[in-house]
């Protein structure tokens, strides 16, 4: 009677954790974000849909190969989850241009910067990375997001544009008005 029990509970925990990876795996497919996780060898273990979108390059052609790099570059080099796996942290400064420590995942990096023809356009990234850790605290894997921040990037250099522009204007507001009294000043009499 006991072990009948026993493999019935052992049989609903059994059902009960693939029903949460099959909700894990729902949530990830269905999510906005780009991401991607790569394994302590550096191969794809995950490639979410709105990755797919955001690159142009499927999960299938992907899965289990470590040659995610080409999603973003045309040479071999490391992404920022590579990084992450291989713990060699101070790579970040010769290979991203804007790069730093994550604000809120120890041991999390960001960079972001310009690629040109990912996914037919050229759009500007930002990718956050941290490590999948196991309960020992060892990194066994890597997660990384990517975001297409084109437009705002657009924006913010608009706006950077429109403010030299005033600043510009009102430099020479200041020397028409200095010039104004210049002219008045040699014309008034003393």
């Amino acid at each position: 009677m006991g072990t009948g029990k026993d493999i019935t509970e052992r049989k609903r925990a059994e059902e009960a954790l693939k029903e949460k990876d099959k909700f894990i795996e729902s949530m990830l497919q269905s999510s906005a974000v780009a991401t991607f996780v790569i394994d302590s060898k550096h191969n794809v273990i995950y490639w979410n849909k709105a990755c797919e979108d955001l690159t142009g390059i499927k999960s299938e052609d992907l899965m289990g190969a470590n040659d995610h790099w080409k999603a973003f570059y045309d040479h071999r080099r490391p992404c920022v989850s590579d990084i992450i796996i291989d713990s060699k942290f101070d790579d970040m400064a010769n290979l991203y241009k804007v790069y730093a420590k994550s604000v809120l995942i120890p041991d999390g990096l960001c960079a972001e910067g310009w690629y040109p023809n990912l996914g037919g356009k050229n759009r500007y990234i930002a990718f956050d990375a941290a490590p999948i850790c196991d309960a020992n605290g060892k990194t066994i894997a890597a997660i990384e997001t990517l975001q297409d921040i084109t437009e705002r990037k657009h924006t913010e250099e608009a706006l950077r544009h429109s403010l030299e522009e005033t600043a510009r204007g009102q430099r020479l507001l200041l020397a028409l008005s200095q010039a104004a009294q210049a002219v008045q000043r040699a014309h008034t009499p003393d």
